[in-house]
């Protein structure tokens, strides 16, 4: 119950992933702890007073933790999004198409 209860939660994360910017999404590759700790803050909050909640919000914090590590070494060894450049501002989004 809890590693399903865990997954739910970490699906919202591919969620929101996916719908960022591409020059963001490369921008959290390059810096995963803006993305782990506090996504691993918001589901400690959100599940806080019980025990399954809190195991739940920790496996969401690791499988995000897996999830970041697995695309970093993707993104290096396979040059994932190779022509895009990590932008300075994580939420910038280019004009150009």
């Amino acid at each position: 119950m809890i590693f399903e209860t865990g997954t739910i939660v970490f699906l919202s994360l591919i969620v929101l992933f996916w719908r960022l910017p591409q020059t963001s999404r490369v921008w959290f590759i390059h810096h995963p702890a803006y993305l782990e700790i506090p996504f691993g803050l918001a589901a400690y909050a959100l599940h806080w007073g019980t025990f399954s909640g809190m195991m739940a919000a920790a496996t969401a914090a690791c499988m995000c933790f897996a999830f970041m590590q697995i695309l970093k070494w993707a993104h290096n060894n396979w040059n994932l999004w190779k022509e895009i450049k990590p932008c300075a501002i994580p939420f910038y989004v280019s004009t150009k198409y």
